[in-house]
Order: structure tokens, then C-alpha cells, then sequence
């Protein structure tokens, strides 16, 4: 890490911390996105403090998860507690964790196929739920040896990339609908059909982190899509800024902070397990630099709010601002060996 990189991340987490201990926020699901971020800047940059309060935030967390939700409540928080696991011994980690796998894989809805929905709601896959439930998975088989949890979360990264990628643009849709056999959009009272091909950019960064980390976990058949969806995006990045527009086709929509920090963070995993070549660590590099430029007295912005499937016009009218998933990434991404 660069006495720059290093110096912003000090400056990003110090902010978090203090926002931390003013209070005043509601609860939010990017919440888990940057415990994680908290955590490991505590237990590989140093910071003793960060420490601390992610454990305390997490636990706070955990107590009042409602499994019921949507995944992104709770998806992410098993991997927390994993790594919690390991550093302190607390056996409560452990069995939260495996607690949220046992719901991912028995106790969600089910599409007529048998794929978790795990949204909620009417049957429907969506690309969200790639990040927030299949690392869950590969990490309770790797930790206990389960086969089972493997065999679930194969199943369902199947099922997903089968109805929500699309060949034709090399892109994943946000959200397939079971009753409508296709790829719908929400339309303030309900869901419809969406009409024309619409690909939001923090959606496929939850892809391609998924198969980051589903490849990691032996599925190597997955490898060839990683690649080709890498190399889609690589094409993609704006070549001014390092970053990518939200509607990540579209280089006439606004460049978005988040999913840019997900897309370098990816690039950087996958060439670190030698599936990616060295021009992804050059994207990733230059992604960060953007990145460093949209931090302000530790604040990160330029982050899209909470995103519903929708249209490309949908998709540019989501307001920006500070997230707590975006300032998560991006310390992620700051902490990331290279």
C-alpha cells in the first residue's frame, strides 16, 4: 500500500469510526460492508480501535438480524463472523455463522426450480443475492467440511447465472422474474417486465465478486465466465477518471463510486489467484486513483443510494451520496495486497 492509499484509508476509517460513535444512523444493510472493512483494517493495518467497534457493531448486528428479510440484511455478516471466529475463539461467531447458512439453504423461498429467493417477496432471482448468499455457503463447506453447503451454493450460482446473465451483451441483468420467465424492473407499486435491456453497474460487481470467490472455492468451470465478464468490464472502465458509469454500458451515465471500488477489488482477487493477467491490476490501480479523488475529509461520496430493478432512466435517477457500502469497498479495496 502506497503512503497515499495508506494515508486516505487511515483517514476514511477514522471518519467511520467517529460517525460511529456519534450515533444518529439508522440501521442499513451496507452496515455489514463496512464492519467487514472496519475489522480488517484493525486486524492488518493496525488499527486497535477499528477493531473494537466492528466486533461491538457486529454484535449489535447479529442480535437483531430478522433472517426473514431480504439477504442483503444478513447475507454478509456470516463472513464477518468467520473471521471473528478465528481471532477471538468466540464459538457465538461460529454458530451465527452456520446458523445463516442453515436458513440460506432450507429456510428461504424457493423458486419452482428449487433456487433460493432470498429477497423475499414473489419468486424472482436476483443478482444481489450472488454476493450476499453464496460466499456464506463456500465458506461454511470450507470451515466444517460440509459437502452440503457446497452443493447449495452450486446449485444456486447455476440457477442464477443461467437466468440472470445475458450471452448477447456479456452483462448480468438485475432481476429475473419466475412468473414472467424473464428479466423484470420495479415499477413503484409492483413489478413488470423489463422492456429494454438494462444493466446496472453495482449489480454486476456483486456477479463478478461472487464468481471471484465461488472460482476460489474450486468451481472452476466458472472460470471462463469470470474472464469474459472481466474482460467486458475492463473495456468499459472510463478511461479518464478509472471509474465506471452506473449504468455500466452507457458512458453518458454518471460514474459511480461503489461498484467502481467492487469492480478493482474483483480485478485484484482474481489476479492474485492467477485468473486474471496483469492488465486487470493496472484497471484496478487506476480505478483507485479515481477512487482517491472522491474522498473528502474521510468521507466517501459519489455513492448511489439503495437501487430497486429498473430501467436505464431508473437506474441514472438513483440519488448519490455517502453509503456505508460504499466507504466499506473502497477501505476494502485500500487494504487489498497487491
Amino acid at each position: 500500500m502506497s503512503s497515499d492509499v495508506k494515508g486516505v484509508v487511515s483517514e476514511v476509517v477514522a471518519r467511520a469510526l467517529a460517525d460511529r460513535e456519534a450515533g444518529g444512523r439508522a440501521p442499513h444493510w451496507g452496515d455489514a460492508i463496512l464492519i467487514d472493512a472496519l475489522h480488517r483494517a484493525g486486524e492488518e493495518a493496525g488499527a486497535g480501535t477499528a477493531t473494537g467497534v466492528a466486533r461491538t457493531w457486529f454484535d449489535e448486528k447479529i442480535a437483531a438480524a430478522d433472517l426473514n428479510g431480504p439477504s442483503w440484511n444478513w447475507g454478509h455478516l456470516p463472513m464477518v463472523a468467520w473471521d471473528l471466529f478465528a481471532t477471538t475463539g468466540d464459538k457465538r461467531y461460529r454458530e451465527y455463522a452456520l446458523a445463516v447458512a442453515e436458513h440460506i439453504a432450507s429456510g428461504t423461498p424457493k423458486t419452482a426450480e428449487g433456487l433460493m429467493a432470498t429477497h423475499g417477496g414473489q419468486p424472482q432471482l436476483w443478482v444481489d443475492s450472488m454476493f450476499f448468499s453464496l460466499p456464506a455457503l463456500y465458506r461454511a463447506a470450507r470451515e466444517t467440511g460440509e459437502i452440503r453447503w457446497r452443493e447449495e451454493a452450486s446449485r444456486d450460482l447455476e440457477g442464477h447465472v443461467r437466468h440472470l446473465y445475458n450471452p448477447g451483451s456479456g452483462l448480468f441483468y438485475h432481476c429475473w422474474d419466475e412468473g414472467y420467465d424473464g428479466p423484470a424492473r420495479f415499477t413503484g407499486s409492483g413489478f413488470a417486465p423489463l422492456a429494454e435491456p438494462a444493466y446496472w453497474a453495482r449489480g454486476n460487481a456483486w456477479a463478478l465478486l461472487a464468481l471471484v470467490d465461488a472460482v476460489a472455492n474450486g468451481e472452476d468451470q466458472y472460470r471462463p465466465l469470470l474472464q469474459k465478464l472481466s474482460m467486458r468490464l475492463l473495456a468499459l472502465q472510463d478511461k479518464r477518471s478509472g471509474l465506471w458509469p452506473t449504468v455500466v454500458d452507457d458512458s453518458s451515465s454518471y460514474l459511480e463510486t461503489s461498484a467502481s471500488a467492487m469492480f478493482a477489488l474483483a480485478f485484484l482477487r482474481g489476479w492474485q489467484l492467477h485468473l486474471l493477467e496483469d492488465e486487470f491490476k493496472q484497471a484496478a490501480a487506476r480505478a483507485l486513483d479515481g477512487l482517491l479523488t472522491r474522498v473528502d475529509r474521510g468521507r466517501v461520496g459519489g455513492v448511489s443510494a439503495q437501487t430497486p430493478p429498473g430501467s436505464a432512466e431508473d437506474y441514472n435517477a438513483i440519488p448519490i451520496g455517502e453509503e456505508t457500502y460504499g466507504t466499506g469497498f473502497v477501505i476494502l479495496l485500500g487494504l487489498e495486497p497487491v
